[in-house]
């Protein structure tokens, strides 16, 4: 391996062992926290591993062989958790988690004769290391293909599942909140997604390794390279954002709320509609949909069961909703002339241009700069 090579390794594992103890035994972190941090130190400890991956290394410290065989089949389940516990900090740790630990338990059972070996023994195994055609010598050669399929298959399994966590949650969020970018996830997302294309990349390295008769050069190292590039990415954003390891919301998953509802405005959504029109609380771009029903003197739940059966929209887009009549009643007003179109949507309670740019979209078919040249065209 070359010396860069072993540079950036060794660089990924130092950074791995400082995010743990500045994470790990920090009182003011949460679980989602500590979970992040183990996994970071165990990405850490394999790339400091594969660092040291030669026959010169393992030659010096025979008992050293193979101790790292298998970590990343702990990858997979930690992002898993990590996801868990940080969209959903209520939840404690318990039992059922350290389920997810038993693949790796049964790595260090398969592994177990091969560690109570004497040194010699396990020199001897090093021909693995320098010929393919030495698998039919050592039985733990085959072993670890088989294992290599498995770190692929769960990380990938736990992975897409972390995914599809986020995706509900954000389904959620639709139905507490009006305004997503203080909550919105997104560099969960490019976690998730980072975890996803460096395992199939592992699937492309095995791939292109296995047309090699003799391992010359050891093609996975690349995969060990991305993650400890990843090791500084995730350390740079969780140093950097306090959201990565503490999220202030007691959201709850919600149910998929139907793209169409029959309307069927009885009282209450006739009072909530008035409410909205008399006391505009749309305005603040941080109303929850807590706030409102506290607001009402509803329950969260009324609250939620009335938008989806009476008005037939989430919370989400139905504050939104009243957000574009109050933008476009103030630009009919002409407050445009005074107040750039993004101000006004501010004042009007978005939160970005990006959400005021969909909303408006989505509510009136037009962007904003389209519907005052046909409201122009109209007068």
């Amino acid at each position: 391996m070359s010396e860069p090579i072993d540079f950036v390794l060794k660089l990924g594992a130092i950074q791995g062992f400082f995010f743990f103890f500045v994470l790990f035994f920090n009182k003011k972190h949460n679980v989602a926290s500590k979970v992040l941090s183990i996994l970071v130190l165990l990405i850490g400890i394999t790339c400091f591993f594969y660092s040291f991956n030669s026959l010169e290394f393992y030659t010096d410290y025979p008992h050293l062989l193979r101790l790292n065989w298998g970590i990343p089949l702990l990858f997979g389940p930690l992002l898993f958790l990590y996801t868990k516990y940080l969209l959903f900090p209520a939840n404690k740790f318990n039992k059922t988690d350290l389920k997810l630990a038993i693949p790796y338990i049964l790595n260090l059972l398969i592994l177990a004769p091969f560690f109570i070996k004497g040194g010699e023994d396990k020199l001897a195994s090093l021909d693995y290391f320098t010929a393919a055609v030495s698998i039919g010598v050592d039985n733990y050669a085959i072993y670890f293909h088989v294992l290599q399929l498995s770190i692929i298959g769960l990380g990938l399994h736990f992975s897409l599942k972390s995914l599809n966590m986020v995706k509900a949650y954000h389904i959620g969020l639709k139905q507490d909140y009006a305004s997503l970018e203080s909550v919105k996830l997104q560099w969960l997302h490019e976690l998730i997604w980072a975890f996803i294309v460096l395992f199939i990349l592992l699937i492309i390295l095995i791939l292109r390794g296995a047309y090699d008769k003799y391992l010359i050069y050891d093609y996975q190292v690349i995969f060990y390279i991305g993650f400890a590039v990843l090791v500084y990415m995730v350390s740079f954003k969780t140093f950097r954002l306090k959201e990565l390891t503490m999220i202030q919301t007691t959201h709850r998953p919600i149910k998929t709320v139907k793209d169409e509802v029959i309307i069927n405005l009885g009282e209450d959504g006739k009072r909530l509609k008035t409410y909205l029109n008399e006391h505009k609380p749309y305005l603040d771009n941080k109303l929850t949909a807590v706030q409102l029903a506290t607001q009402l003197e509803w329950s969260r739940h009324k609250l939620s069961e009335i938008l989806n059966t009476q008005i037939g929209q989430n919370f989400y887009d139905f504050i939104n909703a009243h957000r574009i009549e109050e933008f476009v009643q103030r630009m009919s007003d002409g407050e445009h002339q005074q107040l750039t179109f993004l101000a006004l949507a501010y004042d009007c309670g978005f939160s970005s241009k990006s959400s005021f740019n969909s909303a408006f979209k989505k509510h009136t078919g037009f962007t904003p700069s389209q519907y005052l040249k046909k409201m122009s065209e109209l007068t």
